[in-house]
């Protein structure tokens, strides 16, 4: 009999046993998944309520808490916010009002925010972050041959004043040669106080350097506005460069007479470092009139009247003309060169043209033409002259 009282009593000491071990690993498995809830959060809990926050806890920058107490608190309790164990401020509650911190931090790192209010006592674990900053090279247009300007990077992201004894390094540039092209900027590495560094790069682009044609292009007149075998000087070539200039053919935006507009569509720039220059859209020509002769102008002859007055016999023909043009003499002054009996050379004193294409033109010169200025003959003689032929 007393042995079964035994078996009976080490039965019920066993299951005491074991729901005492069930109940000490379940207290341990809830304080293990607190504990994981909590750093998973951002807070432990010590006693009641919760504080929480919103958005990233930055170093320089200020943040709210707010604590949610687990039950009413009375109006005037006293409210105590520590970090770090240090107490930073106090106040008496005041109904519905929240219970909040503001909060700067001065220091990257973890650190413990306490809300004591009343009986109730909350421990928050934050982890104060590096405020970032932001170094961006600069996005720069020059253009060939310029100097390279400095490339600082633009700061952003200085907490307060931080930024005043802050100093720029200079960008580096992947290249040692400047031709024409789009170059990447990257700002250097840089480590300064407290703060995490990101970077975004620019970009350098050298633009081709336009030369400048020199003087103005030439042609005489020719009825087109072809300009053949031009010779395209220009300057604004660097020293030391090798570039010319390639053209057959230009094309002036008019054929007639007058200063004009030449396209430089059509010429190009040969060398090893033309790829690093560009000639403009246009330059300035000028097309002079086409010089014209006269052949075979005729002057009558005519009796001394002691003047050099000449009279035009016929006009002739012009030379020079282009095809499809309309051009001819208008009309022309001549004159003997001496008033005296004999052969003489006649003089041209003033020619006009007329025609739709005249003034692409210039009459500048009259082939040799002779007339005879014989003497005078009187009534008598010219009556005495008639009888002797009569006669005859």
């Amino acid at each position: 009999m007393q042995q079964a009282k035994n078996t009976d009593k080490d039965r019920i000491d066993l299951i005491i046993g074991v729901v005492a071990v069930a109940v000490v690993l379940a207290l341990f498995g809830w304080l293990i998944f607190r504990l994981n809830r909590s750093a998973n959060m951002g807070a432990t809990l010590n006693t009641a309520g919760e504080i929480v926050a919103q958005g990233e806890t930055v170093r320089g920058f200020e943040q709210t808490f707010t604590y949610l107490p687990p039950a009413e608190i009375a109006e005037g309790t006293p409210i105590v916010w520590t970090i770090d164990g240090e107490t930073v401020a106090q106040s008496a509650y005041v109904k519905d009002e929240p219970i909040t911190l503001n909060y700067r931090p001065d220091e990257a790192g973890v650190h413990r925010i306490a809300a004591t209010v009343g009986k109730y006592t909350q421990v928050y674990s934050v982890k104060t972050e590096r405020p970032t900053l932001t170094l961006t090279a600069p996005t720069l247009t020059i253009t060939y041959g310029d100097p390279l300007p400095h490339l600082l990077p633009e700061a952003v992201g200085f907490v307060a004043d931080e930024g005043q004894d802050y100093r720029a390094e200079e960008c580096a540039l992947d290249t040692n040669a400047l031709d024409v092209g789009v170059y990447r900027i990257a700002p250097k590495q840089c480590d300064y106080l407290d703060y995490r560094t990101e970077y975004a790069e620019g970009t350098l682009t050298v633009l081709p350097r336009e030369l400048t044609v020199v003087g103005n292009l030439t042609k005489c007149y020719d009825g087109t506005n072809a300009l053949k075998l031009p010779t395209v000087t220009v300057e604004g070539v660097l020293e030391g460069d090798d570039v010319c200039v390639e053209c057959e053919t230009l094309y002036l935006d008019g054929k007639d007479v007058g200063r004009k507009n030449v396209l430089l569509g059509t010429a190009q720039l040969a060398g090893e470092d033309a790829h690093n220059y560009k000639l403009p859209d246009c330059a300035q020509a000028i097309v002079y009139p086409r010089a014209l002769a006269l052949q075979g102008l005729c002057v009558s002859d005519k009796q001394y009247d002691g003047t050099t007055k000449a009279t035009i016999d016929k006009m002739g023909t012009l030379i020079g003309v282009c095809e499809g043009d309309s051009v001819a003499i208008g009309s022309i002054t001549a004159r003997f060169d001496s008033a005296e009996v004999g052969m003489r050379d006649i003089t041209v004193e003033d020619a006009t043209l007329v025609g739709a294409d005249k003034e692409n033109y210039v009459l500048l010169r009259v082939d040799k033409c002779r007339a005879e200025i014989t003497e005078k003959v009187s009534f008598w003689d010219k009556l005495l002259q008639k009888e002797r032929v009569a006669e005859g």
